[in-house]
């Protein structure tokens, strides 16, 4: 005896569940956390973090390793400033190395936490 596999979910209460799927999905996208900045070192997404220059990072662990160490960073920030309040300039190539927040988002496309673009 053979049977014929049948489908006991009409053509109407399956479009139903996908649209129900679709929506559930657009719904979690919409309510996803977004962030502004995407870390150059982990590809999260991020709205605090360090920059230097161009390049941003999420924390400590992504923006600092063996060659260019955190404290190495904090000494010579500490000699800078000191040159600084003596009246002498940063050197340009420091002016944009900093830990920063960035509070509003791009206008244009943004980054979820997993870092993937998302367009508003």
């Amino acid at each position: 005896m053979s049977h014929s596999p049948t489908n006991p979910l009409s053509d109407d209460v399956i479009t139903g569940m996908l649209n129900q799927h679709e929506k559930n999905s657009a719904d979690s996208t919409a309510s996803e956390k977004l962030y502004p900045r995407k870390c150059e070192e982990c590809g999260k997404g991020m709205d605090e973090g360090y920059r230097f220059g161009d390049t941003v990072f999420c924390s400590d662990h992504c923006a600092f390793d063996e060659t260019y160490t955190k404290e190495m960073y904090e000494a010579e920030w500490e000699h800078i400033n000191k040159e600084w309040d003596k009246g002498n300039e940063r050197p340009a190539d420091k002016m944009e190395c900093y830990w920063t927040n960035w509070d509003e988002l791009d206008s244009e496309c943004n980054y979820n936490a997993k870092g993937e673009e998302v367009e508003r």
